[in-house]
């Protein structure tokens, strides 16, 4: 059962729903406990009313997560840290199939629709921003490269 209300409030509300379904679960499994008939009547409901507190605070954060993600939805891509380059490589102006493509930064080179992506961590691009990207066609005798610049505020379509 406890598979199945995870993946079901997941589905329905996210986060907000995963973080109610932790709520639920745990406090059915605290009231299950036999340790309440040790404590004083007095001692008991306020065990109670703090993981009552606790809980509810814990599915409060999990649905203003939610709210918030859902408000504001580049925020975790400003923070990345990683440049997600896209390059299409030409022969007179059509695209080449089978072209091997890397930059001086090194990176993840993957072949995507209408070209290639380039993963490259922020870590690995110089001060100035400056990358070269190179790419090259062995069987056409072919090779090209193209520095762009990665610097804020100074990005341009290339």
């Amino acid at each position: 059962m406890e598979i199945s209300l995870f993946k079901t409030l997941g589905q329905i509300a996210g986060i907000g729903g995963i973080s109610l379904a932790v709520v639920f679960l745990l406090f059915r499994d605290f009231i299950r406990k036999s340790i309440f008939p040790k404590f004083s009547d007095k001692s008991a409901y306020r065990l109670i009313r703090l993981f009552l507190l606790l809980t509810f605070l814990i599915g409060v954060l999990g649905i203003a997560a939610l709210i918030y993600l859902a408000t504001h939805p580049d925020t975790h891509q400003q923070t990345s840290t990683v440049y997600r380059v896209r390059v299409t490589v030409l022969s007179d102006g059509i695209p080449v199939e089978n072209a091997v493509v890397w930059s001086t930064a090194g990176g993840e080179a993957k072949r995507v629709a209408g070209g290639y992506e380039i993963d490259i961590p922020k870590s690995t691009i110089p001060s100035d921003g400056r990358l070269t990207l190179f790419s090259e066609v062995q069987s056409a005798f072919l090779r090209g490269k193209k520095e762009i610049n990665l610097a804020p505020g100074e990005r341009k379509k290339t």
